[in-house]
């Protein structure tokens, strides 16, 4: 049986995060951190989501403007993909959670792939939110894809998360 196409597909923000409770610089956005490890044990690509607008270093900054892009339902344009996903039929897709939501570039991406008949399974970065409503948003988002259980990871256990990312991989 030939072996499914899957990618490893992130939106993850570097700058000032929430980190212990305490606002702090992260040179790689959380989400990141996870998602290299994934894609890196299952020697699969790893796509990232660019904003063509960036998002801003500053947390307080950030806080402002994803809650008037989740309020105001925008969805912020991407830069083009640096591949085509055409062929893939698993995808991973990581996020933080946003305002207990997924991040408005991660929305913008499942509209464009609106018809994505993919198994998705979705791991994220929070604080202590957990996967918040971004279970549901998936399922009203992607309806043809086969859901698969997700990951939560704590942003501030990012770095050291190898264990429970060969756990989750293997079920």
């Amino acid at each position: 049986m030939a072996r499914p196409k899957a990618a490893v597909v992130y939106f993850s923000r570097p700058g000032e995060n929430l980190y212990g409770g305490t606002c702090q610089f992260l040179n790689q956005g959380n989400t990141l951190l996870v998602a290299r490890q994934i894609a890196v044990a299952l020697q699969r690509p790893l796509v990232a989501l660019q904003p063509v607008r960036a998002y801003e270093t500053a947390y307080k900054t950030v806080l402002q403007r994803t809650q008037q892009e989740l309020q105001q339902q925008q969805l912020p344009a991407l830069k083009p993909l640096p591949q085509s996903l055409g062929q893939v039929t698993q995808l991973y897709l990581g996020f933080p959670v946003w305002w207990g939501h997924l991040p408005r570039p991660v929305v913008t991406f499942l509209k464009q792939q609106y018809a994505l008949q993919v198994t998705l399974t979705p791991f994220c970065t929070h604080e202590g939110s957990h996967f918040g409503s971004t279970i549901s948003e998936l399922k009203q988002l992607v309806p043809a894809a086969e859901l698969q259980p997700g990951l939560a990871i704590r942003g501030t256990n990012a770095w050291c998360a190898q264990r429970a990312i060969q756990h989750w991989l293997k079920k």
